[in-house]
């Protein structure tokens, strides 16, 4: 039996940056923002960030009109995963959107603003993050947290780095074989 799977969505799967980076260009704070996703270097990366966050945030259709990114194919061995999130969004939107991008996938979608908890209580073994400090709580709470690479968690030298959901599989696969080698020992 395959392990419980979790993922975050947005800088995970979904293309935040660059709808929020369009929609300040579209809003006249274009100049304080970076030109694209690939030059951000923090979540927080313009002093404008939550003005204009602060106009999308309940905005349901905003976030449908997202992109995910290219490399965002979640592994067919897991044909159910836990999104967990904090969008402020409501979740039909995000269930909207993943169905959109996703249909092969049962999924169900968790808000919340403390994802430890919230992953101790569906019993995720493993979850892909891309903000440092929650990849950073969730390991330290003992659940296996993979940093999915992007421009923002760079500064982080990490084994469990992942580079593209591609590898996912494979990678908890290998974990889950040496954790029986052990357990067998």
């Amino acid at each position: 039996m395959k392990p419980i799977l979790g993922l975050d969505v947005d800088g995970v799967v979904c293309d935040f940056i660059s709808g929020i980076i369009e929609t300040a260009k579209e809003l006249g704070y274009g100049g304080t923002f970076p030109p694209n996703w690939l030059a951000t270097h923090s979540w927080m990366f313009s002093p404008d960030f939550h003005t204009v966050f602060n106009l999308i945030a309940h905005e349901p259709e905003w976030w449908r009109r997202l992109k995910p990114y290219a490399d965002a194919e979640i592994p067919r061995e897991y044909p159910y995963v836990y999104f967990v999130t904090q969008r402020p969004v409501e979740q039909d939107a995000t269930r909207a959107w993943l169905n959109d991008h996703f249909p092969r996938v049962s999924f169900a979608i968790y808000n919340a603003d403390d994802k430890v908890e919230a992953l101790k209580k569906l019993g995720v073994e493993y979850f892909v993050e891309d903000r440092v400090e929650n990849w950073d709580a969730i390991n330290r709470a003992g659940i296996t947290c993979f940093l999915m690479d992007r421009p923002w968690n760079r500064e982080v030298l990490t084994a469990s780095r992942l580079k593209s959901l591609r590898h996912l599989s494979r990678l908890i696969d290998e974990l889950e074989e040496k954790k029986g080698m052990v357990l067998s020992a």
